[in-house]
């Protein structure tokens, strides 16, 4: 199946009344969400994880929607985390419309014969998989850093900026709102961060967006 271009249809169509919450869960194993955030997940709610998902084990189970985020490794071919290698999704073999998961590549499309065990199903449905190019305007003014290969936003900052570019359009042009909560965005001791991103822009963007997005552990 040939992705389309931005959210997955399956997740677009539902924005606003069916998905009431959009959480975004940043890749990092040492913030992972907490007993009162995971006490509050419903049925409307759609969670997003990415690469190799540290804390997929602690929504797997849940019934609301899921969105697994592959960024390109490079320009290898490959996504980070995007490997038949990987069991993390294995549970999801043979159950129906794989349990509302869907898929977001980020400036690579990989070959889908390499597909984590349990997403194969995922990638032949019908509206469950999009592809995300961060060259795309909307990421035009973002200052890059220079004199890195690959440089650019990074996975979460680029997907946070498709959310809310979603939720201005549903609001002008249906009416239609959500909310967007990030869990985890925020610097911890050990943090290894790429020069690649510019993290002190992203951080002055998330911090200009207090009342627009909720900021949780």
């Amino acid at each position: 199946m040939v992705p389309t271009s931005g959210i997955p249809a399956n997740i677009l169509e539902h924005l606003g009344f069916a998905i009431r919450r959009v959480i975004l869960v940043a890749n990092n194993s040492e913030c992972g969400p907490s007993r009162q955030l995971l006490a509050t997940i419903a049925d409307a709610d759609l969670i997003v994880q990415y690469n190799r998902c540290y804390h997929y084990e602690l929504f797997k189970e849940l019934n609301c929607r899921k969105l697994i985020v592959f960024r390109g490794d490079g320009y290898s071919g490959s996504s980070f985390g995007f490997s038949r290698k990987v069991k993390t999704f294995s549970h999801l073999n043979g159950r129906p419309r794989a349990e509302g998961v869907s898929i977001l590549f980020v400036d690579n499309i990989p070959y889908f014969g390499n597909a984590p065990r349990g997403l194969k199903g995922v990638l032949r449905e019908q509206g469950t998989c999009a592809f995300l190019d961060t060259s795309e305007a909307i990421f035009e003014t973002y200052p890059t850093p220079q004199g890195v290969e690959g440089a650019g936003p990074s996975t979460g900052f680029a997907t946070l900026n498709l959310f809310l570019r979603a939720r201005e359009g549903l609001r002008r042009e249906a009416g239609r709102e959500f909310e967007i909560v990030l869990c985890g965005f925020r610097d911890v001791p050990s943090s290894q961060l790429w020069g690649g991103h510019n993290w002190a822009y992203e951080r002055d963007f998330v911090s200009g967006l207090a009342g627009r997005v909720i900021m949780v552990s």
